[in-house]
């Protein structure tokens, strides 16, 4: 009995011995998992206040533009209302009711330009300006083109809009209406809605890209567009209904 009381006695003198040499080393390890623990913590929470961030930035982005559009639309619906008031088929140009000879002279000489131009070297246009290259699509979608292109006739139930060069879009179009013996290069001063900065960063001339057509939708006083052309890819078309 002795014998096995000694051996029993040995067994946990050891073990609180090995107890004691393994308590500062566990202690250690789980002190280093929890600053781990923590690092990691800290990391996600800067993670989801930057996504918190982010989000609210776009959610402002998208309010701005919400009311650049609204303020678009708006503008548009009371031009057109005001066309749609004075409008009188009597009053239109002769250009409105050209026949078709003077159709196929206006193809014709639009067929002569291109073949002249086809038979030299082709050269590119002069780029934008590097500040319109630049523009994000929130910043391009506040620039536009205010007022009436010159030459178009009063009272028709067509507004047409010209797009600015620049974000994507960066090569000028040149844009003219031919109005009788007349024509004339679409060139409109710009509006910049809701941001002064960009206003004063712009150049004094903004080229054009491109031009879109506004009326009225069927049966309702909304002002929609139907027809756009835009860069060397861009083109929609919407029919009624």
């Amino acid at each position: 009995m002795s014998a096995v009381r000694y051996a029993m006695v040995a067994t946990v003198v050891t073990a609180a011995a090995l107890s004691s040499c393994a308590l500062p080393a566990t202690i250690k390890h789980a002190d280093l998992r929890s600053q781990q623990a923590l690092s990691q913590s800290s990391q996600a929470l800067a993670a989801t206040h930057e996504e918190t961030a982010r989000r609210r930035q776009t959610v402002s982005e998208l309010q701005t533009e919400m009311e650049v559009l609204a303020a678009r639309e708006s503008s548009l619906a009371q031009a057109l209302r005001s066309d749609h008031h004075a409008f009188n088929p009597t009053s239109l140009p002769v250009a409105w009711g050209q026949t078709q000879a003077r159709v196929d002279s206006t193809f014709g000489m639009v067929l002569k330009k291109a073949s002249a131009l086809a038979s030299h070297r082709y050269q590119a246009p002069v780029p934008i300006p590097p500040v319109l290259e630049s523009l994000s699509f929130v910043d391009y979608g506040k620039i536009a083109f205010s007022g009436r292109l010159p030459g178009w006739p009063l009272g028709t139930p067509f507004h047409v809009s010209l797009y600015p060069a620049g974000y994507l879009f960066k090569w000028p179009a040149q844009i003219y209406v031919v109005a009788g013996d007349k024509t004339l290069l679409a060139q409109l001063p710009v509006v910049v809605h809701g941001d002064p900065q960009l206003a004063h960063r712009l150049p004094g001339v903004v080229p054009t890209a491109g031009l879109s057509v506004y009326s009225h939708s069927a049966n309702s006083p909304l002002v929609n567009e139907f027809l756009s052309f835009l860069g060397a890819s861009y083109f929609r078309a919407v029919g009624q209904g």
